[in-house]
This record gives structure tokens, sequence and C-alpha cells, in this order.
């Protein structure tokens, strides 16, 4: 079978999994009472595009606060993906079906399909919407904005890039690929504070897209999507394969320029272009929407009284 979210990757993968199994099976989750953050209607465009035998579950805040402490056991040191228990009854409820799945992790990391890539590419450039945002910075920072909503969402993204302009080129991939701040890792670490160092990108141009690929690969992808799926399906008895990892699509993707990748308009272009034919309209369109879960209501409502003891 295969995991499908409405995504451009797992619509892929699917594609050419349907392709050596007509009766390909495909699996996806969702929260019907939190629309923001339901994908399923994009997923079942996808297999009714590519003719899969599709199952969606649906899941609310009940169920995932059931699994919470399950969860927990099959973590072994502190891990601040919260998606990590959407996974985790998503590869329970796979497993009943079938004990093999693939993924289409890995593809956002090598071809540029984070908003933070869109933001970083958009950063360098020396326009006037840039010099109005970057002038606006000490108003939009005092601004409050989260993931809960599309309008929240977009206050987020914009008080984040007005700061990502403040810094140096050299210093912008840390910052979109951190939640905290350099001066406050600081704070919390002890002895070794002085010894705090971040790596710096030293390239230009388009090479420095194609290395903040390569450290979301060696960092982002290694230590927390590939770390969170592994755990989560294993600990259910499923395996996940993500198939985009074969090294020799690896090597391939970073022999390329990242023009072929991203640009101002579009990204992961080559693999849009390519697989084409496996991509129905609404997700060549649909913009970038990572694999969350509804925290902040959660955490205001049900866990509230667990977490204020």
């Amino acid at each position: 079978g295969c995991v499908l979210s409405g995504g451009l990757d797992s619509t892929i993968v699917a594609g050419v999994a349907k392709s050596f199994n007509k009766e390909l099976h495909t699996f996806s989750i969702g929260y019907p009472d939190e629309k923001y953050f339901d994908e399923t209607g994009f997923a079942l465009d996808a297999a009714k595009h590519l003719g899969t035998k599709h199952e969606v579950f649906g899941i609310n805040s009940e169920e995932l606060y059931d699994h919470t402490n399950e969860v927990l056991d099959y973590l072994d040191e502190p891990f601040a993906d919260s998606s990590a228990l959407a996974v985790y009854l998503l590869s329970k409820k796979v497993r009943k079906h079938v004990t093999v799945c693939l993924s289409g992790d890995g593809a956002d990391e090598v071809f540029g399909g984070y908003n933070k890539h869109a933001a970083l590419l958009r950063s360098f450039n020396r326009n006037l919407q840039n010099s109005v945002i970057r002038l606006l910075h000490p108003v939009l920072k005092n601004m409050s904005g989260s993931r809960s909503n599309s309008a929240s969402d977009k206050v987020r993204q914009l008080k984040k890039y007005s700061a990502l302009l403040q810094l140096k080129p050299e210093e912008r991939y840390w910052y979109l690929a951190s939640f905290t701040e350099e001066k406050e890792v600081k704070n919390l670490l002890l002895s070794d504070a002085e010894n705090f160092r971040k790596s710096e990108i030293k390239s230009s141009g388009d090479d420095r897209m194609n290395e903040s690929f390569l450290s979301d690969l060696q960092l982002v992808l290694a230590n927390d999507m590939l770390f969170k799926v592994d755990m989560m399906s294993m600990a259910n008895g499923l395996e996940i394969r993500p198939q985009l990892l074969d090294h020799r699509i690896i090597d391939f993707a970073f022999s390329l320029p990242s023009s072929y990748k991203i640009d101002k308009h579009r990204r992961k272009k080559i693999l849009k272009d390519t697989f084409k034919e496996f991509l129905p309209e609404s997700i060549q369109k649909r913009a970038k929407h990572g694999f969350e879960v509804p925290m902040k209501k959660w955490i205001s409502e049900k866990w509230k009284s667990e977490i204020l003891n």
C-alpha cells in the first residue's frame, strides 16, 4: 500500500506504484472537525485520479488524547514533532490492512518543497517588497500569529519573514530551520554555552539553495521526519519505505542546479513536470501544507488541566 496525504510527493509515489500494482491500496488520515488541518479531500482527488483502493481514517482529539501515553512509550528521548501522534494512529490503522507502505518522504528536502525554501530564495532578491517588509519589522514583530488557522498562519509567516530579512544571507537558512533563536539556546545551555556555533553556508547563487537542501537532508530529514515515521510505524509493526530516497535519485538530484527545482513561481519543478500525468489539477495548484495536528486547540481545551497540573 501507499500512504497518500494528498500532497505532491505521496501522489507521485502512489502513481508509480499503481503502474506496478493495479490493486494498490492507499490510506490517508484526517480531522473531520478541523477543516484547516484536514487534507483528505486532496487525497481522495489523488486516489480517484490514480484509481487506487482508498481508505480514509478520520480521527478526533479524543482519539489522539487516548493514545498520547502509548506514543510516549516509543520515544526514548525528547521529541517535539507533534505530528508523531497522527503518524502513530495512521500506522496503527494501516497495519490492519498491509504490512509494508510506501511514502513520499524526502522530496521536500531534496527538491525544495518547503515554505522556508521559497522564503529563503525570495529573501535574496533586492526589491521594493523586501525593503518595505524589512522596514515594517518593528511593527510586525509585535503581532500575534500561529498555525491554528489560515489568517493567523499568514501573520506568523510575515512576522518571521520580516525577521529573516534582518539577518545576513548566510544566517537565514538556520533561522528558518529553527524555532528558537540562538540567544535563547545559549541561555538554556550551561558549561558549553560558549562553544555553541552554527555552520555557515558559504556558497552563493544557485549553490546556496542546494546547500540548504543538503542541510535539510542531513539534519531535518534524518533527525525529525524519518525518525518520527520509523518510530511510530515500527511501534505498530508497519514498515514504511521512503522510495524517493533511493540513492540514485538523491545523487541525480544533487547533480542538478537548484534552478531545476525551485524558482520564484514554482517549487519541486522537475517533479511536477516529470510526473504531471499522476497529478490531478487540484494537487498541482494547491499550496504547501504540512502534516500537522491542531495542537493549539487541544492544549487550550482538552489537555489544559493536565498541562497545568
